[in-house]
């Protein structure tokens, strides 16, 4: 009877670990304590992600969340071995955990990942010895104030470690740099492999200019780069990209390519496997853009290694304006139909920033789920439609 038993819940190793990832941290640490053979998969999957000291707690995968500073202190004081499960930290607190933080976070050997409000990166990052992290390679540094914020952040990095990937994010009342700082040099710095920038809010395009200009010598190699402006036109962003046309291969910019120059020319650097295009708002333009992606796809020489292409659809698309542009849509989606290596094309339908009042008029996710246009990615289940947030 044991026998029989024993084989009916037997599970091969590698399923076990795939099940486990779905889980949440609750679950996880119940998982923990069944058996031995299983606490190698659930423990690592618990302590792989911490959040520190937020005011509430969320409901989450494969998080271990932390509501007060003693907590984590306390915790790796008597528990220094779990360290070397801790992967990815993110800490928005008070500078005083901050501060209670540096001599326990040597336990996290293991480390890949810091998140910081941008205001407390800089003494976590002088104090903490960088060098003692060699797997640490990301940083994502939240809420920048100000352009003196980001560069005090950026110089408290130290160039001599090897970062890899790093993510800012712009407070709302982010401000340029004060005109009693005279300009400084081009932050001086190892150039990293990913860089996002996030910012919710309209800036000015000389407060986008500024701060992609300072952070420029290290932004010449990328393979990766994200930027999510709301809506926000610059120049500066498109430069970024063609100064990186050769080596990227993910790419993710709030902006209207040059659909006759850089546009063929990114997608011809046979390395980028992953690109999101955002199309322009006005109907006119919107055709005119359509056309040109029509002669750029039906080149094959165009699009020879990308595995996954987005679309971001403005949430003032008309029901009309997609009647009259079927066709271009569907001689497009055959041509995308045709490439061997592309695995899902998503078309991203902006939500709109309130209520239109005429809401009927315009396209929505249900109504690119079934148009027609599409039927030839639809068939090969190539396509996916969803909101854009």
């Amino acid at each position: 009877m044991g026998s029989k038993l024993e084989k009916a819940i037997w599970l091969p190793n590698d399923i076990i670990g795939v099940v486990m990832e779905s889980l949440s941290a609750r679950d996880l640490k119940q998982c923990s304590l069944v058996c031995h053979s299983w606490r190698p998969y659930a423990q690592p999957l618990l302590f792989d992600q911490v959040t520190v000291n937020v005011s509430f707690r969320i409901r989450s995968y494969n998080f271990f969340t932390v509501l007060r500073r003693r907590d984590l202190r306390a915790f790796l004081t008597s528990n220094p071995e779990r360290g070397g499960l801790f992967k990815h930290i993110k800490c928005t607190s008070n500078i005083d955990d901050i501060t209670s933080m540096i001599p326990v976070i040597h336990h996290c050997t293991q480390l890949r990942s810091l998140t910081l409000s941008c205001s407390l990166a800089p003494p976590l990052l002088q104090q903490i010895g960088l060098q003692n992290f060699p797997m640490l390679k990301k940083l994502t540094l939240l809420d920048a104030p100000s352009f003196e914020a980001v560069t005090q952040c950026i110089k408290s990095m130290s160039g001599a470690h090897a970062w890899e990937d790093l993510s800012l994010s712009l407070a709302k009342e982010y401000t340029a740099r004060s005109s009693d700082i005279p300009p400084g040099q081009p932050i001086s710095f190892p150039s990293v492999q990913a860089f996002s920038l996030y910012n919710a809010h309209r800036p000015s395009a000389a407060v986008m200019s500024e701060l992609l200009a300072s952070l420029h010598p290290m932004l010449m190699s990328l393979s990766r780069l994200v930027v999510q402006t709301s809506g926000f036109y610059s120049a500066d962003i498109l430069q970024l990209v063609e100064d990186n046309v050769t080596t990227l291969r993910s790419l993710d910019v709030a902006q209207v390519f040059d659909a006759d120059d850089l546009l063929p020319r990114v997608l011809r650097n046979r390395v980028l496997q992953d690109i999101v295009l955002r199309l322009p708002v006005l109907p006119d333009a919107v055709a005119a853009y359509l056309a040109s992606l029509e002669t750029i796809f039906s080149d094959p020489q165009n699009f020879t290694a990308v595995r996954r292409a987005s679309f971001v659809i403005s949430s003032t698309y008309g029901l009309l304006d997609m009647g009259d542009h079927c066709d271009s849509w569907t001689r497009l989606s055959e041509f995308l139909s045709r490439f061997p290596y592309l695995e899902m094309v998503t078309l991203f339908l902006e939500r709109s920033d309130g209520d239109w009042g005429f809401q009927s008029m315009y396209i929505s996710v249900d109504d690119l789920d079934v148009h027609p246009a599409f039927e030839s990615l639809r068939r090969m289940g190539r396509l996916l439609v969803a909101n854009y947030s």
